[in-house]
């Protein structure tokens, strides 16, 4: 059983967090989806440099989602961050932070590209795709992470119900968005009223897309 931890607050970080914290932010992020089904799928983390060079991009598109506005969470202890969640707006930037949202993206990836298994790369590809339209306006919940030394302790439970709580506050947005390829992952979102809306097999991984409509 879980225990809760009384000292953790929830809070929303400014769009000028300050770069110790978003450090911290993308050391947990990047820690937690290296360990997650589609990560560790695609790329070779038993290469050298793998993991620096990832965090690295998470470190950039860390800074993307906050300069861009999106709802971005931390679980706090004190000064410390345990946890973060982040809540992709997807709304259109104007041009000029468009390109320069494309061109961090493409310049973080370059370095990940030769740690990618191509094969599994090309067997996969079409489970991350949906093949129906969602309902318009949703959000994409693009990260939700727990430091390992704050896990058990339901800090993942209280961001999630933030994140559902920021959705239902926002009548202009039909609801949450997100996929897994972890089966607790997948578990847990359920328990939260998500369903999956599609689940596709790519090579050896299964892709599970949720989602959830705003009560």
């Amino acid at each position: 059983m879980e225990k809760r931890n009384k000292e953790i607050k929830i809070v929303t970080a400014p769009q000028t967090l300050e770069e110790e914290k978003i450090v911290k932010c993308a050391e947990i992020v990047a820690d937690a989806f290296e360990r997650e089904g589609v990560t560790s799928y695609l790329f070779d983390f038993n290469k050298k440099n793998t993991r620096e060079y990832y965090l690295r991009q998470t470190r950039n598109l860390v800074r993307l989602h906050l300069e861009g506005g999106d709802f971005f969470l931390m679980a706090l202890k004190g000064e410390e961050v345990a946890g973060v969640a982040v809540i992709n707006k997807n709304e259109r930037l104007p041009f000029t932070k468009k390109i320069r949202s494309a061109l961090v993206q493409v310049f973080s990836l370059i370095p990940m590209l030769t740690r990618v298994n191509l094969k599994r790369a090309l067997s996969s590809r079409n489970a991350f795709r949906l093949s129906r339209e969602l309902p318009p306006d949703y959000y994409t919940l693009f990260a939700l992470a727990v430091h390992p030394h704050y896990q058990g302790q339901g800090i993942g439970k209280r961001l999630l119900s933030r994140v559902m709580e920021i959705t239902e506050d926002n009548s202009h947005v039909s609801g949450m968005y997100l996929f897994t390829a972890d089966e607790k992952n997948r578990l847990i979102y359920e328990g939260f009223g998500f369903e999956v809306v599609e689940e596709h097999q790519g090579g050896d991984i299964r892709v599970y897309h949720m989602f959830k409509g705003r009560n």
